[in-house]
C-alpha cells in the first residue's frame, strides 16, 4: 500500500497572493528548483483582489518555469477565503499551504512529500521551517522579533517532535486534504492574515490532527519588517484575537491580555528602562521598547474589534 502511494500522491502547493508580483515570479523560480519531480506536485495561486495581476500574466509565469499550475482570482476577501479556494481547486491529496514572499530551498517539497508517504494516516501533518533569507543584514527588530513567538516560534521546537495548533502555520505546512475538508476549512470571518490559522489548527487538533516538526523543510521569508509596518500588522492581529476569542472562548486567555495591575507593572518597568537604557547601557534595552509599542497596538486592535461588537450587538 506504502508502495502505491509513493507512485500516485500529489501536492497541491496552495499560495495566495495579493499585490506581490516580483515576489511570486521569484517564488516560482524557486519551486522550478525543486527535487521532487513535477509530476508529483501542481501550483495553484489565487490572486486576492490585486491592482496589477491578469491571468495571462500568471500563465506565463508557469509557461517560464515549466511548472503545472492554476490561477484564480477572487475579489478582496482575504487570505482565508483565498486558501479556501485553492483547497477546493486542488487535485492532491496533500495540501501544502506557503506564501507569495517564502522562498523554497530546493528540498522544500520533497521532505513535505516523503513524510505523508512515511505517516500516512489522515490525521498526520507536517510543519515546516520559516526563516529569514541569509544575505539579508537582519535588523535589530527583526532579531527581537524572532524571540518573542509574536509571529514564529520555532526556537521552542523540536525537529521530529508533535507540536500543538498554536505552531499551525500556513507558510510551511502541509496536511492531508481528505482529513482537511471533513474537518472544516478556514473560517472567512477573519479579515485579516492573523489567527485564521490558528483557528483552524485548533479546530483540526481538537479532531486529532497531529502535527509534526521537521525544520529540514525550509523557506526563506522575503518580507522586510519594521516597527512601523509590523505595529499595523499587530493591531489587525488584535483585531482578530477578539474574533478568536468569540468563537472559541476557551482560548480567551491566551489570545486577550488582561490590563491589570500586574499588567501596568510590569510595563511600567519597561517605559523606566526605555527612557534611561541608553544612558546607563541597559542591554538590548531597545528591545524593550519594541515589546511596549508592540503590546500597544495589540491591546488597540482588541478595543477596536470590542467596540465594533458592543456597537453591532
Amino acid at each position: 500500500m506504502a508502495l502505491l502511494i509513493l507512485f500516485i500522491m500529489k501536492l497541491s502547493v496552495i499560495i495566495p497572493s495579493y499585490n506581490r508580483l516580483d515576489n511570486l515570479d521569484l517564488c516560482l523560480e524557486k519551486l522550478s528548483r525543486q527535487t521532487l519531480g513535477r509530476e508529483n506536485f501542481e501550483i495553484i495561486i489565487i490572486d486576492d483582489g490585486s491592482d496589477n495581476y491578469e491571468e495571462k500574466i500568471i500563465v506565463s509565469l508557469f509557461d517560464k518555469f515549466n511548472l503545472s499550475g492554476k490561477y484564480f482570482r477572487q475579489e478582496k476577501e482575504g487570505p482565508a477565503a483565498a486558501r479556501n479556494r485553492g483547497v477546493k481547486l486542488a487535485s492532491g491529496e496533500i495540501i501544502l499551504f506557503t506564501g507569495d514572499d517564502m522562498m523554497a530551498t530546493e528540498n522544500f517539497l520533497q521532505i513535505h512529500y516523503n513524510f505523508h508517504c512515511k505517516y500516512s494516516a489522515d490525521n498526520f501533518a507536517m510543519l515546516g521551517r520559516v526563516a529569514w533569507p541569509l544575505e539579508w543584514e537582519i535588523t535589530d527588530f527583526m532579531k527581537w522579533l524572532d524571540t518573542t513567538g509574536f509571529q514564529f516560534d520555532f526556537a521552542s521546537l523540536k525537529a521530529g517532535e508533535e507540536t500543538d495548533f498554536k505552531h499551525f502555520y500556513t507558510s510551511n505546512i502541509s496536511l492531508k486534504k481528505e482529513f482537511l475538508v471533513d474537518n472544516g476549512l478556514f473560517n472567512e470571518d477573519f479579515p485579516y492574515a492573523a489567527f485564521e490559522d490558528t483557528e483552524l489548527g485548533y479546530r483540526l487538533w481538537k479532531r486529532g490532527l497531529k502535527l509534526i516538526y521537521q525544520p529540514e523543510s525550509l523557506v526563506y521569508h522575503y518580507h522586510r519588517l519594521d516597527l512601523g509596518s509590523y505595529s499595523i500588522r499587530t493591531e489587525r492581529a488584535g483585531v482578530s484575537a477578539v474574533i478568536l476569542s468569540r468563537i472559541h472562548p476557551e482560548l480567551e486567555d491566551q489570545i486577550l491580555i488582561k490590563t491589570n495591575i500586574k499588567f501596568y507593572f510590569k510595563n511600567i518597568i519597561k517605559l523606566v528602562i526605555c527612557l534611561f537604557g541608553k544612558i546607563f547601557r541597559i542591554n538590548k534595552w531597545r528591545w524593550h521598547c519594541y515589546s511596549l509599542k508592540i503590546l500597544k497596538h495589540y491591546v488597540r486592535g482588541c478595543r477596536k474589534e470590542q467596540k465594533n461588537i458592543s456597537n453591532h450587538s
